[in-house]
This record gives C-alpha cells, structure tokens and sequence, in this order.
C-alpha cells in the first residue's frame, strides 16, 4: 500500500483538512467578534499562533492513534478487521462540510450586517469623519537599553514627538502628562484610546547601546487595532534629531490620509539643536522640573545651564530655564524680581528667534501678568484677560495660556467661566495631577471646599504623595473646622518635602497662634536654619514674638519686615502692617503709625488707587480701624468705601473678606448692621480657620456690637470651640512627638 493509501486510510489527510477549516472557522469568528467585546489586541493573534501550532500534532496524532470503541489506541495495537476508521473518516467529513457551512454564512452575515472593517475609508466614511477623529496619543517610548539611567532619553523622543505633532494643523494631540500617566502600565489600546478621548495611539521602543540607537514606532487606530503605519530605524546618535522629524512627519501623513483623505506634509518646528550632550542634559532636566521639589529644580536648572553651555542656540532649553526659574520664585527659591529679570531675559530671546512659538509667549505671559501684579497694579491679571483669550483662540491645545485664563477669572469672581476653561483643560490633559491641583486650589479660594477636596483627592489618586496637594487638602479640612486634620497634612506634607522651608514655617505659625508654643519652636528651628532670611519664616517668628506678649518687641520686628519690603509669600508682608497697625492702636499711637507706613509704603493710604502692587493693596485691607482711629470720621469713611468698591469692582464681596464689612459698619457706628455681619458671616468661619479671632473681635473697636445677647452667645461658643481645638492639637502632638 503506498504512503498516500496509507494516509486515506488511517483518515490522516481527513484530519487534516477539518483541523484546518475548523480553525479557519474559529479565527474568523474571534477576528470579527472579539474586538466587539474590548479584547486586547493579542488575543487575537495568540488564537492564530496557537492554531497553526497545534496543526502538525493533530497530524501526527492522526497518523499514530486511532479511535475505537474502546477509546483511543495506538493505530498498530488495533486489529485492521474490527477497525472504525471509514465511519470516523464519514464523521470527519460531516464536521468538516459542517464548518465550511456555516464559515460561509458567517461571513454573509458579517459583510452584510455587521460593519465593514477596511484599512482606508472611502469618501462617505471621510466625509462623515469629525474633527476628534484626527486625534492621537503619544504613549511614553518604551526603554529597551537594560539600562534605567537611559529612561530619560526614550522619554525625551516622546517628549518631543508631542511637541511636534501638535503642531500639524487639524490634529488633536493628547497631553503630555496624560500620556505619561500610562508609562509601564500595560493597558488595551482602546481602554487609553477611550480615557484621553483620542482616536489612534502612537507607541514605539527605544534601544540605545553606545553611540547607536534602534527606535521602532508604530500608529495604531484604536477602533479595531489597525496598524495605519509602522517603521523601525537604525541609526547613529548623531541621526536622532532626523529620525525626531521622519517619525513626526510620517504619522501626520499617516494620519491626514486615513482620516481626511488627502496627504498633508506640515513642516513642523523640531528640536533646534544637534549637540547630543546638550540634547542628553536638556532631557535630564524635564524630568527634575517635574517633580516640582527644591533640590529637583536646582538640578533642573543646573542640567539646563550645562545644556545652554554646550548649545548657547538651544531654543527649548532656554524657555525651560526661564519657566524653572518662574517656578523657583513660585517655591520660595528666588525673589519675584530676580525670577522675573532671569526669566524675562531668556524669554525675550526665544521670542525674538520665534515669534509663534505658543510655548514661549505662554510662559511670558504667564510671568509678566504675575510680575506685574504683584508690584504695580493689582488689577493686571483681570486687565491681561483679553490678551489670554486671544492666545487660547490661537492655540486651543496648549495647557498653559488656558489655564492662566481659567485660574484669574476664578480668582476674580467669573467662576461660571472658569469652570469651562478648567473643564476643557481636563478634557485635553485629563490624567494631569497638577491640573487638578491648580483646579482644586482655584475652588479653594472661592470656598468651596467640598468640590476643591474632590478635585485634590483626584490629583492625588494619579499622583500618590504630592506634598503641595497635601498641604491644600489641609487647609481645606482646616476651613472646615479640622484643626488636626491640617497638621496631619502638614505633617505629612513635610515628609516627604524636607527642604521646603515653608512647610515648616507655616506648621509653626499655625501651632503657635494656637498656643503651642514649644511645638511650633520645633518647627520653627526648622526653619530657620533652612531659610532665615525667608518672608514666611520671618512671619513665623514675628507670630512667636507677638505670642510671647512683648508687643513693644512685635512692632519693632514688624517695622524691620516692612522697611526691608518684604514680599508677601504666604501673607507675610500683611501679617507685618496688620501686627503694626494692631500695636499702635494698643498703645495710643494710631497717627504715629499711620505718618510711618505713610513713609515707607508708597501709596499704601491710597485707598482706590488701581494701580498699587497686589501686597500693598492686600495690606490695605488691615488699615481700616487705624484710619478710623488716626483721621477725621469723614475721611476714614471715604478711605474704607473707596476700598470697598475697588473690592467688588473685581469680583470680590463680603464672603470673601466679612471683616473689612463689619469694621465699615461699626465705624459708621451702624451697630445693628455690624451684628448681622458678624451672625452671618463672620462668626461662620470655624475657629480652626480663624486662630486669631479675640484679636480681631475681642478689642476696644468692636466694643459697642460685643455687648449684643447673640454676639455673646458666639463669642461664648468660640471660647468652647477654641479650647476643645487646643486640646486636641495638645493631645494629637503628644501622640506624634
């Protein structure tokens, strides 16, 4: 019998042809079906491995064994007289006419009623095409060097593929920060797809050994996993700012022609150097910036130096060192004025070279609208509101002129709009933590704490142990009448940011305005030895001097904060004309204390000025009952109402400051009016939030409204409340020494 005789016989060639229509049976159904279920993209391609596979072990197993009554037996241990083989060769070809059978109405089914799926969509499908079809994420090029210390150049190609595809017209590109957020995490393309709102993904690997680099990247359509295009790139380092510029442009191609149906070639602005060590420490230096810490932006901008130092050309590091620098003065690292002269300086150049770049006129705009309203005019914000909008028009993708936008119409009342602004921020950068954060501390500030602690609570479920994050969602637990909750999340806060001066300066503070004066010394030493000359540590030790009860020491130290100008970081420039003030009102020197910040604060009596610095304009708020005391009724009177309207020409009420109303009204000696005030507003605030309210109520001022049956009974209520706080606070220290 010849070997193909054989094989009829022993229904091998049977076998074979069902395993593969059966098989061809299941891969087209799990192609067609399995996408509709959410299943990752290699399940699919598992089930064609595994079936081809499993192909010649069928065939084998075939060729050896042989089904019998008995079960199965080795095809030469069974007598060829008793053997079944025709009728298990007659069932094999029933299952095999079976699968061809319904393979074939199958595959009616999914070409006439299911979709069709294609690699390019005709005209219909390109017309109906909308706008966020045209959009794509840029995930975090994945570091296949065997080497951590080179994770910062995969993220640097990543880094800068997003900088240059958002700028192909027409494309929608995913925020850097939330693309990042699935770094290492090994995710369905749909389930990234669907949480940044984008239709593709681009993803890719980097292997640098020595001078030699191999990056693969891949464009997948999300929808059905197609791959719309594919490359891979072996090069010398010296080659990585081309190979930055064909990947970029080949995925914008890629993309107007599958999505838009026509082929654009966009010349987009890449990297503007071709110095590798410049390039290598330019990308060193993000990753320092990010964390947003002391010792991570004078890394940051040491990187950057040297980067600049190698390439004095480097446009990008330029604008980055201008922004470390705005976020130095943001942590207490640098003067505003120093920051801003750095700042300013860079920035004027990259600007100068590239007068579109969105980037750059952002962080400029940024930082002069802050410069500007912390030492001329404190409206500057609110008036800069047209030229933000105008650069949101011009760039409705970028994060930061929107978010510049969003935080002063916040700031200033216009909440309804902010939240629009702060929504389509999250739409654009959705799993951004410090979007939530600058969100949260915006609703803070409005008071509303409920939505502000959701927000954090966010920011922190993306980022763990984020010490500013903390130190806000304190605050808010303080506002809510929480004194422990606030030092907890202080505490917690300095943990894990040690160098930051004023975490502890402002634990002490708080700690110390409560009476726990050998616990906030702790604290306090801190620092001091970290940051004496800092205006939040010299407000710490202003708070202890005046707790100690030495008033006369207290103004003195207060007049030195004020003659040094000192900024107004965490309040510490009103805290000392708010101690002067309340000092000379103790002892009967009210016009001498009013001559003195005359002389030394310019403007600083100019009650409706527009103009002003923010600080000077913030400290007026303290002045009321020294005008009152210090000038004709009259005049003291015009002094408080012209402050009152430039209040609430710019959005603010009497939520936001319930005291400047009550001290208007009690010197208008309109007492029944001051009551209201203070039942409504004032006496609202927990004592937690309000540590120095005998200071601010129990004086020869409020006098008159004290003796009112119901002021009493809230003043009684905050002595309770005062001391169960206390108490607390001593109990909640003991436990933690």
């Amino acid at each position: 019998m010849s070997l193909f005789d054989e094989l009829k016989r022993r229904n091998v060639i049977r076998v074979a042809a069902a395993y593969l229509v059966v098989g061809w049976l299941l891969v087209e159904v799990a192609t067609t079906l399995l996408p509709t279920f959410g299943a990752p993209d290699w399940t699919t391609r598992a089930l064609v491995i595994v079936v081809a596979l499993g192909f010649f072990p069928a065939v084998i197993f075939a060729w050896v064994y042989e089904l019998t009554p008995e079960g199965v037996k080795k095809e030469s241990e069974v007598d060829r007289d008793s053997s079944i083989v025709r009728a298990t060769g007659r069932k094999l070809d029933l299952i095999t006419i079976a699968a061809v059978v319904i393979g074939i109405g199958f595959l009616g089914l999914s070409r006439f009623v299911m979709p069709p799926a294609v690699d390019e969509p005709d005209a219909a499908a390109t017309a109906a095409t909308t706008a966020d079809d045209a959009s794509v994420a840029v995930l975090p090029f994945i570091n296949m060097s065997g080497n951590p210390d080179n994770e910062y150049f995969s993220d640097g190609l990543t880094e800068t593929l997003l900088h240059m595809l958002a700028q192909v017209p027409q494309l929608k590109v995913a925020a850097r920060t939330s693309s990042f957020a699935f770094k290492g995490r090994q995710e369905d393309i749909r389930h990234i797809a669907s949480t940044l709102n984008v239709a593709h993904v681009l993803e890719g690997s980097v292997q640098r050994a020595g001078d030699r680099v191999r990056i693969t990247a891949q464009l997948i359509r999300a929808d059905d996993g197609f791959h719309v295009w594919s490359e891979n790139y072996d090069r010398t380092l010296e080659d990585i700012f081309r190979i930055q510029d064909e990947i970029a442009a080949q995925v914008g191609v890629a993309l107007t022609r599958s999505l838009l149906g026509e082929v654009t070639e966009t010349a987009v602005a890449s990297i503007s150097t071709e110095n590798i060590a410049a390039y290598d420490a330019y990308l060193k230096a993000l990753g320092y910036k990010a964390t947003f810490s002391y010792a991570g932006l004078e890394q940051a901008e040491s990187e950057l130096k040297t980067a600049l130092t190698l390439d004095p050309e480097f446009i990008e590091a330029k604008t980055e060192l201008a922004d470390v620098y705005y976020l130095q003065n943001q942590t207490g690292m640098l003067s505003l004025e120093e920051a801003w002269r750095r700042s300013s300086a860079l920035l004027d150049e990259v600007i100068a070279e590239r007068p579109d770049d969105i980037h750059a006129q952002a962080v400029a705009l940024d930082i002069d609208i802050d410069y500007e309203r912390r030492t001329s005019n404190a409206r500057a914000a609110i008036d800069a509101v047209p030229a933000l909008e105008e650069l949101v028009a011009r760039a409705p993708g970028e994060v930061r002129p929107r978010l510049t936008l969003a935080q002063t119409l916040m700031t200033y009342g216009q909440a309804d709009a902010a939240n629009a602004h702060f929504q389509k921020l999250i739409e654009l950068d959705s799993l951004n933590p410090m979007l939530y954060f600058n969100y949260g501390e915006s609703l803070r500030d409005k008071r509303r704490y409920k939505e502000s602690t959701a927000v954090f609570e966010r920011s922190l479920s993306l980022l763990p142990n984020q010490p500013n994050v903390l130190y806000s969602l304190g605050e808010n637990r303080r506002a809510e009448g929480d004194a422990v909750g606030f030092v907890d999340a202080c505490r917690r806060a300095i943990a894990l940011d040690p160098q930051d001066s004023e975490l502890q300066s402002l634990l002490a503070l708080y700690l110390i305005r409560f009476g726990l004066l050998e616990e906030g010394d702790r604290y306090l030493r801190r620092a001091v030895a970290i940051a004496p000359s800092s205006s939040t540590t010299r407000r710490a030790q202003l708070a202890r001097v005046f707790a100690s009860g030495d008033l006369v020491a207290s103004r003195d130290m207060a007049a030195r904060m004020i003659t040094d100008d000192v900024d107004n970081r965490q309040g510490a420039f009103w805290s000392a004309v708010n101690k002067y003030q309340f000092v000379s009102l103790s002892d009967n020197t009210a016009k001498d204390a009013y001559e003195f910040l005359e002389k030394n604060i310019p403007g600083i009596h100019d009650a409706g000025a527009i103009d002003l610095p923010l600080k000077i304009v913030v400290a007026q708020s303290s002045l009321f009952r020294l005008w009152n005391a210090a000038l004709p009724k009259e005049q003291a009177l015009g002094k408080m109402d012209a402050y009152i309207d430039r209040v609430e020409s710019i959005g603010f009420g009497v939520d936001d400051f319930p005291q400047l109303y009550v001290d208007a009204a009690v010197a208008r000696e309109a007492y029944p009016e001051a009551v209201d005030l203070l039942l409504d507003h004032a006496f609202t605030i927990p004592v937690a939030d309000f540590p120095d309210w005998r200071n601010e109520l129990l004086t020869d001022f409020m006098a008159p409204v004290m003796t009112d049956p119901r002021v009493q009974a809230e003043v009684k209520r905050y002595e309770q409340d005062d001391a169960r706080v206390r108490s607390d606070l001593i109990s909640y220290t003991a436990r933690n020494q």
